[in-house]
């Protein structure tokens, strides 16, 4: 529990600094952090689930690093959804240099799955339109990082949201590849969330929100 607790304190800090830092990389995401899209053959979604904290009559809710600030950003392609989470706890401050020490992974669920573990938690989803080449060029990439992770999940390095970006990124989604770049562009949810809702509405993307369990209060 008190690992946990520094973690989330880390993550806060390491989160309060970026953003004021990268306080205008938000307009350069909203101007510039998007490629043409190809006319709508195909799409994928974006789900970000909402920070939360407990409420002190329900002290055995499960809340994710960050509370408040933190959450979770999964992908869905077609009936897959793909998310880059930490396997146990404590999560690294530093990230590990040696894979062999990540402390990482992948994973790979059936959207009917994850529909039943994430019942309770408050989520929004945008969709993103997509070529079936880009499509099936992120899930390939998704299907071979599973095997061996390319980053170690840290406090002052890679989680859901940066790698979310980067990954969206490597198969030319959108302009954002760079480690520094998606480090100080997505270094949260809640961040990327807003810069997405943004562009959505702007282009006419569909969006859902799904409320969360009243057991919690959520961002």
């Amino acid at each position: 529990m008190k690992t946990r607790i520094i973690s989330s304190v880390l993550l806060v800090v390491f989160v309060a600094i970026l953003t004021l830092a990268g306080c205008r990389t938000q307009v350069f995401v909203r101007r510039n952090g998007e490629k043409n899209f190809p006319e709508t053959t195909d799409s994928i979604r974006v789900h970000f689930i909402h920070g939360s904290k407990r409420k002190k009559e329900f002290p055995d809710e499960h809340v994710r690093i960050g509370g408040m600030w933190g959450g979770h950003v999964e992908v869905q392609i077609d009936s897959l959804v793909i998310g880059f989470q930490q396997i146990k706890s404590p999560v690294h401050v530093f990230p590990r240099r040696r894979n062999k020490h990540f402390n990482s992974e992948i994973t790979i669920k059936q959207y009917k799955a994850w529909a039943v573990e994430s019942r309770d938690d408050k989520i929004t989803s945008i969709s993103i339109p997509v070529d079936r080449k880009q499509k099936t060029q992120l899930l390939e990439t998704y299907r071979r990082q599973q095997q061996q992770p390319p980053h170690d999940y840290a406090v002052l390095g890679f989680r859901c949201t940066s790698f979310a970006l980067k990954s969206l990124g490597a198969c030319d989604i959108f302009e954002h590849e760079g480690k520094a770049d998606c480090l100080i562009t997505a270094p949260y949810p809640a961040r990327f969330r807003n810069s997405l809702l943004k562009i959505a509405q702007r282009k006419g993307w569909k969006t859902s929100l799904r409320e969360g369990t009243t057991r919690k209060i959520w961002e």
